[in-house]
């Protein structure tokens, strides 16, 4: 391969104005939002991110139900963190002891603060990744990588990949042997 692709949009006219919308602004979108769910102070902003991904990947087209399905890792990895916070942080006003297993574990307000805004963070972030991976066709990510100047070879080990994938896809189907002949 020599590194110098044509991509095609297949979908053309059809998509809507989100998923029509240049990879390149997307990509610098999804970077400022990242950047801003990890600076901004409190629990609101990135929350009010997980809220927009869903409006936007509903405006997108695209099923709720895909979105929900991708959230629950992240979900569970935010209830680790808030837990974590909660019993191994202990800063601010006594709000209640509780007893697991024999234990007597205090949970300070501090800790439920810093928990909820982890948490938070950890669904706000993903949420915004999402929305890029699942309103983003392959073309224009690579179009997208091409013109950030990523390297050739990364975009062809991608393009390889996704040819393996196709191709792999049809095996399972049953028409592997008519693409190998």
């Amino acid at each position: 391969m020599t590194g110098v692709h044509q991509f095609t949009d297949v979908q053309g006219e059809r998509r809507r104005l989100l998923v029509a919308l240049d990879g390149r602004v997307k990509l610098l979108l999804m970077l400022l939002a990242l950047g801003l769910n990890l600076t901004a102070g409190g629990f609101r902003f990135p929350l009010a991110l997980v809220a927009l991904s869903l409006f936007a990947i509903v405006a997108a087209g695209v099923s709720h139900r895909s979105f929900l399905r991708r959230m629950v890792v992240p979900c569970i990895l935010a209830i680790i963190a808030f837990s974590t916070q909660l019993f191994w942080y202990p800063e601010g006003e006594l709000i209640r002891t509780i007893s697991i297993f024999g234990y007597e574990t205090a949970i300070y307000q501090g800790a439920l603060y810093r928990g909820i805004e982890l948490g938070s963070r950890i669904l706000g972030g993903m949420s915004v990744l999402l929305f890029f991976s699942l309103t983003t066709p392959l073309p224009e990510l690579m179009r997208a990588a091409h013109f950030f100047r990523c390297p050739s070879v990364l975009v062809e080990l991608v393009i390889d990949r996704q040819e393996v994938a196709v191709i792999e896809r049809f095996e399972l189907q049953g028409v592997g042997t008519a693409i190998r002949d």
